[in-house]
């Protein structure tokens, strides 16, 4: 029961951080010791229905609860302290770097490590030079419905892999605002093609995405760190000046000392 109400309170904050620009639903998946087990309940699914259908659903509500009741909170939050916001997620990633090259088998960083932190790096910088608004949706419903489908699948992706942020996706796809707008007033013409190609694209990444840590663990692992700190590159605004550096300081400490004393105290580590 303890395990159910821990994930269940970390997918909350999973899905109440699902519209922040600049944070990947991946790597607060990662920071918050869930990553892995979603990915195996998902990809090895009929395995263990039972289990990972009551895992799944546990999540799920949590991150609908999340989402569709803290996430405008945590948005206005974000918009309001914007740079203590920030360093409290960057100090919650940096807790979780530790755990990725242990769960990686790295105990000593060679050329080869070097290699795929970077390329995993330079994927995450080559995203944020695309363009807003590159894919927009149109005006014919069936072509909007295939489109947010489509859109969807990329959302999934985005959601699964660290490091890509799944705001900014929607921003690229220029369907950001109506998202929000969307579910904020349960827009169900507008979210279940969404929601559907979500699903799709959830179910072929985290397939490809496991198969690639049973073959290649060590490998995948330091590209999943490349991701993070990608991430963390991109979404710095800027270092903090006068009384806000006092500020960043301790919700960066609060967040990399909230997530090393999850992942101690988490059943799943």
């Amino acid at each position: 029961m303890r395990s159910v109400i821990i994930n269940f309170l970390k997918s909350i904050v999973i899905g109440a951080s699902a519209f922040i620009p600049g944070i990947s639903g991946g790597t607060m998946a990662i920071a918050l010791g869930v990553y892995d087990r979603l990915l195996r309940c998902v990809s090895h699914f009929k395995d263990n229905m039972r289990q990972n259908a009551a895992y799944l659903t546990v999540f799920a509500v949590g991150a609908s609860v999340g989402l569709l009741t803290l996430s405008g909170w945590v948005l206005w939050m974000f918009n309001t302290y914007r740079l203590p916001m920030i360093y409290l997620f960057i100090g919650c990633v940096f807790g979780s770097i530790p755990m990725l090259f242990r769960r990686g088998g790295v105990s000593q960083i060679g050329i080869s490590d070097t290699f795929w932190v970077l390329a995993g790096y330079l994927c995450i910088t080559w995203v944020a030079q695309i363009p807003a608004g590159s894919c927009l949706v149109g005006g014919i419903y069936v072509l909007n419905f295939l489109m947010l489908m489509a859109a969807g699948v990329i959302v999934a992706i985005a959601f699964i892999l660290p490091g890509i942020s799944t705001s900014y996706i929607l921003l690229l796809l220029g369907i950001y605002d109506i998202s929000q707008r969307a579910v904020q007033s349960w827009n169900f013409a507008f979210l279940v093609p969404l929601i559907l190609g979500v699903l799709a694209g959830t179910l072929i990444t985290t397939r490809i995405l496991e198969d690639a840590l049973e073959r290649h663990r060590k490998q995948t692992y330091m590209l999943i760190v490349g991701f993070v700190l990608g991430s963390i590159f991109e979404i710095i605004p800027g270092f903090p000046m006068g009384y806000e550096i006092i500020v960043c300081v301790l919700t960066f400490a609060a967040g990399f000392l909230a997530v090393k004393l999850i992942l101690r105290y988490s059943e799943e580590f």
